[in-house]
């Protein structure tokens, strides 16, 4: 098994033994000639599938398809009966109910038990234990035998256990949904804080949206056998699907809605002119469309008010969803719509029932177009629109599908002009500000992180290249300040969050270094480029007390030839008027082994000034230090959202420049642009006068693996370094 691959799980089968009586076991272990008495039940029938390191995968199953059985097998709590199963990392398991708890022993006498089984001293559950027993808060119950805790007692109590040992892999059952919703909340944000951080986890759930949202990828089981392994959103899907096909097969009759009467409709006489069809739709694939036939989809639009077909769409604007039906059966239908997000996730929709209106009672030939008027009041980015046609069987519990189209329509919601929407959708609120009278009479400073986003300047930047050095970012500074929508600022390097020198002068001084606020024109925004931001200690929190919404931009390049690259830029500075204070008068040899000793001796001190040390073991500037890219990003993820990094090759940008560039504004949610490229050297492009010898490219290389390894699972990808 492969050092990225945390779980693999081979030609797996677990296979119990059923009687039909109680005697029958005793007759088959008696019997001369060796008599089958039984029949077997496979739990898990011939299963693989493998997990990378970093990944979130949930398992998806009705009751009975074998997922806790699997998860079991993973745990070591269960042998399989055949197959072989591979677990690479140390795993945090929360399975049933008292799984790994003594009852007859209190809370905290269990998590230092639990702790023991983990391998943990006492010591160490002692200085993890204020922090299990905050995040489980139960009161004075941790004092007593878990025997009498409630179920939410103990599934908050077992949780807090096992994420507190900070696990490698940390599977999940569906215990968690016993907690309270504040208690649910809290887990799912610390799992997806966990998955940030480069956890593997596997989960279990019947939550099919928090499937689509924690994990990358799902695998559905059904009947101790693997149907479906890929993106969590396509396998959800089809595990709901086959949820509502059994459905209707259980439910054949049942209390119904009224089939008296007809639906609100605009269309009694209306021409049949006005009837489209699209014969698109009858060749779509099985897994976007299925149902039972009795009437079906002839056409669907998107339109806006003016009848027009959209793909992009303005915030809150009005769209009008038009679809043609043609039914072939008699049968009680209502017409419905969703939109959903990039997760398939349901964001807005309607049928007829939640309009207000009476279904519609159809008849062979019938021909119905049914016009749904909307807003849409959603954040930037791509939707889906979902349509289905449905009999109700059971009143707001169960329908049979007729007909469902997955992706009958995708659209680009636009960016809301004014404040962006950090939500999926917004719902008009009603704000009141009072302030409170003081009666303290003390002075205090409000903080100055306390700034909303809609507070923020209008010339405040939007994004930051942030590093690393010597990795391109004087080279994505100047094609990005081309770009239409973009204003550079005065000088590249702004030199702001990762000190006191210029972070003293507040935001005052940082605002006059971009074009004035009269300069930007509607939907314009300005960044900056400072490397020092990768690897300074201060700069990850004082950027995100700035504008926790900030996008930033991180180049990374093999460390071995970025340090090399450094060592020829300082060099070269005995020529600058600038920077000649900086020289590097070592070789490049003596650089790297004084701060290889200084590391090995623990004297390195990798984020300190740039004092002269030419005289001393401490290496100036850290060559080898500002290589290792996981530790600098890791202060980022634990901050900001993944969302709001994007981290780039430098090789993409110099041999797959429009690829890149795409991926840029993508992120930025700009348009498109092709730079020209100025020809001649740039200024900052290296100049070598030597190269590396082979044997210390090789001390450097065996140095860096550990963080290089680290820096793939952070990011999800291998640059092969």
């Amino acid at each position: 098994m492969t050092d990225d691959i945390a779980i693999k799980v081979e030609n797996l089968s677990k296979v119990y033994k059923l009687y039909n009586l109680p005697v029958d076991r005793l007759k088959e272990s008696l019997h001369p000639f060796r008599k089958k008495y039984h029949h077997d039940f496979f739990a898990l029938n011939d299963v693989s599938f493998e997990i990378k390191k970093g990944e979130a995968v949930g398992i998806i199953g009705k009751n009975g398809s074998g997922k806790s059985t699997l998860l079991k097998i993973l745990t070591g709590v269960l042998t399989p009966s055949c197959g072989a199963v591979h677990v690479n990392g140390k795993v945090a398991a929360l399975l049933e109910l008292g799984a790994g708890f003594n009852p007859e022993l209190s809370g905290i006498e269990n998590v230092y038990f639990n702790g023991m089984l983990m391998g943990y001293t006492r010591e160490e559950m002692e200085n993890r234990l204020d922090e299990i027993l905050s995040f489980a808060d139960i009161g004075d119950f941790v004092h007593q035998p878990v025997k009498s805790y409630s179920s939410g007692m103990f599934v908050r109590l077992a949780f807090s256990v096992a994420i507190s040992v900070e696990p490698e892999i940390l599977i999940i059952d569906e215990a968690l949904s016993v907690g309270d919703m504040f208690f649910q909340a809290k887990c799912m944000t610390v799992l997806d804080r966990f998955r940030r951080k480069g956890c593997t986890i596997l989960f279990v759930s019947h939550n099919i949206q928090t499937i689509k949202s924690l994990c990358q990828r799902a695998v559905h089981i059904s009947k101790g056998k693997i149907v479906g392994i890929g993106d969590a959103a396509q396998i959800s899907d089809a595990y709901m699907r086959e949820i509502r096909e059994d459905s209707e097969h259980r439910i054949e009759t049942a209390d119904t809605h009224s089939r008296d009467g007809k639906a609100n409709l605009l269309l009694d006489d209306i021409n049949s002119n006005y009837f489209k069809i699209d014969e698109s739709l009858d060749k779509l694939d099985s897994k976007l469309r299925y149902g039972s036939g009795e009437a079906r989809f002839k056409s669907v639009e998107l339109l806006n008010e003016q009848d027009e077909p959209i793909v992009h769409a303005d915030y809150d604007d009005i769209v009008k969803i038009k679809l043609c039906v043609e039914c072939y059966q008699h049968c009680v239908i209502s017409v419905n719509y969703n939109i959903r997000d990039e997760y398939n996730i349901n964001i807005i929709g309607s049928d007829f029932t939640i309009e207000g209106s009476e279904l519609i009672e159809v008849a062979p030939h019938d021909r119905y177009i049914v016009e749904f008027e909307t807003k849409l009041p959603l954040a930037a980015g791509n939707y889906n629109l979902l349509i289905s046609i449905t009999e109700p069987l059971i009143a707001n519990k169960s329908a049979k599908f007729i007909d469902v189209i997955e992706v009958a329509k995708v659209f680009t919601m636009l960016e809301r002009p004014g404040a962006r929407l950090w939500a999926k959708t917004y719902v008009k609120n009603t704000l009141n500000i009072r302030k409170v009278q003081n009666t303290c009479h003390r002075s205090f400073a409000i903080p100055e992180h306390a700034v909303t986003n809609g507070g923020l300047k209008k010339n405040s930047p939007t994004f930051l290249i942030i590093g690393a050095q010597k990795a391109g970012t004087t080279a994505l500074f100047s094609l990005l300040a081309k770009h239409p929508k973009i204003l550079a600022p005065k000088s590249k390097e702004l030199n702001f969050f990762q000190d006191d020198k210029n972070f003293s002068k507040g935001r005052g001084w940082y605002h006059e270094q971009f074009p004035g606020e009269e300069a930007f024109s509607s939907g314009q925004i300005t960044f900056e480029a400072t490397p020092e931001y990768l690897y300074r200690l201060p700069a990850a929190q004082r950027i995100y007390d700035f504008n926790r919404s900030m996008k930033l931009i991180v180049l990374v390049r093999d460390p071995v030839e970025r340090a090399f690259s450094a060592w020829n830029m300082y060099k070269n500075f005995r020529n600058s008027p600038y920077f000649s204070g900086l020289t590097e008068h070592r070789s490049f040899e003596q650089a790297i082994g004084q701060e290889l000793y200084a590391i090995a001796s623990g004297e390195h001190a990798p984020y300190s000034g740039f004092e002269r040390q030419d005289n001393c073991s401490m290496p100036f500037p850290g060559y080898i230090s500002r290589g290792i890219y996981c530790e600098q990003l890791e202060r980022y993820f634990q901050i900001f959202d993944a969302g709001q990094l994007l981290v780039l090759h430098s090789d993409d940008l110099n041999l797959r420049k429009p690829e890149t560039l795409r991926r840029v504004t993508d992120f930025l949610e700009l348009e498109e642009f092709t730079p020209e490229t100025p020809k001649g050297r740039a200024a900052n492009e290296g100049t070598y006068s030597s190269e590396i010898s082979g044997s210390l490219r090789e001390i450097l290389k065996e140095f860096y693996r550990p963080y290089n390894d680290r820096l793939y699972r952070l990011v999800g990808v291998n640059y092969g370094w």
